[in-house]
């Protein structure tokens, strides 16, 4: 079946499929390479912060391999690309299993270069799988349904992190040594062949035939680089991307290092970004149905100050301290879901035309990947440079940790300004929105003013 004859009908029918293959992909990442669990992995191992920045940045970098992969991926379909590496991913990551018996032989040297050679083998089959993925992903949902459906989607993936962080803080604060992480890496493998089963289930991602090296996707990728209203948003993005991962790619180790918190506590910690997602994810996500993608990506961004400048703030070695880590989490998901609906449908319906989705989304891959891997390696390298800061500024603590968060506030400050330029043909101007909130809640009191019976008694 061409892609032309997938249609929508058939498309939501089989929708249920992706849901499911969510639950599972979502406890495979949070059980392996993407939680907590894998950084108090590396950390156990004994590498410090410029070690594994280098570790973390590999994942993402790979992507770079996107725009050299997509004609390939094209001629040999979007869906069949997509679920070949998916599972390769997975194989790749089994072999993790093994460094316990590494360390026993040959020490903790061998063991880093395992596993740098793992992430690696991980990260090229996830970037060649997710070059096919996101055009297929934008084929595959209705835009009059994106943002509700990437609700609904988020909502299952924050019911399955939160399952699997319980679990894992469990076998952390009950096991000792490197047997806990390999325990919850082999239930994350199982969660993830089981999700690649899902996607297969899914329809369209055929593959294309008339692509030849001199236009195709080559063509459709110059043109990307030449679009003003793409470039712009790839620019937010750059800003957007760098200071969230700077900011955040070791927040657990200052958890557990500054704050005072325990490993297990540490990864309980996402009960409260979890919590944060169920509550948001559905009205953030019709929201930007509504009233369009820019004014919910502002919004987020706005709200998103309060992550870095609260953990700044957070007390240390206190009883208040994981009360308001858990409520600096639930708020700080807030905001990041609200920049998530309105910056994931605004690449899908705004930034990407559909006929030239392969080219346009390996430009944009590559880009994200470039951006995504600077953050952990800047962040590592300036953790191992500034290990020598303490100081106090009225009653905040400074350590090593708070350039990154005062970086982080100020990217979002400058994506904010971006975000509220972009150009969104389907953006509501701010003050219709707030007529039509506004309107609605006069509506509300003028009917309870005149139209409601009174309940008290007239005697």
């Amino acid at each position: 079946m061409s892609n032309s004859e997938v249609t929508s009908v058939r498309k939501i029918g089989r929708l249920s499929w992706y849901l499911v293959a969510t639950l599972f992909n979502s406890s495979f990442t949070n059980l392996t390479i993407f939680g907590p669990v894998f950084i108090f992995f590396l950390n156990d191992l004994g590498l410090d912060t410029a070690r594994i920045g280098v570790l973390l940045a590999l994942i993402p970098f790979a992507g770079v391999v996107a725009p050299l992969v997509a004609t390939s991926v094209s001629r040999f379909g979007l869906r069949r690309t997509f679920v070949l590496f998916w599972a390769l991913r997975k194989a790749i990551f089994s072999l993790i299993l093994v460094v316990p018996w590494i360390i026993g032989r040959w020490g903790t040297d061998a063991a880093f270069i395992w596993v740098a050679a793992i992430v690696l083998g991980f990260s090229l089959c996830r970037a060649t799988a997710e070059t096919g993925f996101y055009p297929w992903l934008q084929e595959l949902i209705p835009n009059s349904i994106r943002g509700k459906f990437n609700a609904v989607n988020s909502i299952i993936s924050t019911l399955a992190t939160m399952g699997t962080s319980i679990a894992a803080s469990l076998v952390i604060d009950h096991m000792i040594g490197l047997d806990r992480y390999m325990l919850l890496f082999a239930f994350g493998l199982a969660f993830g062949f089981m999700g690649v089963i899902s996607y297969a289930q899914l329809p369209g991602g055929e593959p294309v035939r008339n692509i030849n090296s001199t236009d195709g996707r080559p063509q459709e990728m110059r043109l990307a680089l030449h679009d003003r209203n793409f470039m712009h948003y790839m620019l937010l993005l750059a800003f957007i991307t760098v200071g969230n991962t700077i900011g955040g790619a070791f927040v657990a180790l200052y958890a557990r290092e500054q704050i005072g918190l325990t490993t297990g506590t540490v990864v309980l910690l996402s009960l409260g970004a979890s919590v944060g997602a169920l509550v948001s994810s559905y009205p953030l996500g019709w929201a930007s149905d509504r009233y369009g993608s820019r004014p919910i990506m502002v919004l987020g961004l706005a709200c998103s100050l309060i992550g870095p400048l609260g953990w700044i703030m957070m007390p240390r070695q206190s009883p208040a301290s994981l009360p308001l880590a858990l409520l600096l989490q639930f708020f700080g998901t807030l905001a990041g879901t609200a920049w998530g609906a309105g910056s994931s449908r605004y690449l899908f319906v705004a930034a990407v035309p559909p006929e030239k989705k392969t080219g346009y989304m390996a430009v944009w891959y590559a880009w994200n990947a470039i951006v995504s891997g600077s953050g952990p390696l800047i962040a590592g390298w300036l953790l191992g440079a500034l290990s020598n800061l303490h100081g106090q500024v009225i009653s905040f603590t400074i350590d090593r940790y708070t350039p990154l968060f005062l970086f982080n506030a100020l990217t979002l400050g400058v994506g904010m300004f971006l975000a509220s330029r972009i150009r969104d043909p389907e953006a509501m101007p701010a003050h219709k929105i707030l007529d039509t909130l506004t309107g609605r809640w006069r509506k509300r009191a003028l009917h309870q003013r005149f139209f409601t019976r009174p309940t008290h008694s007239t005697k």
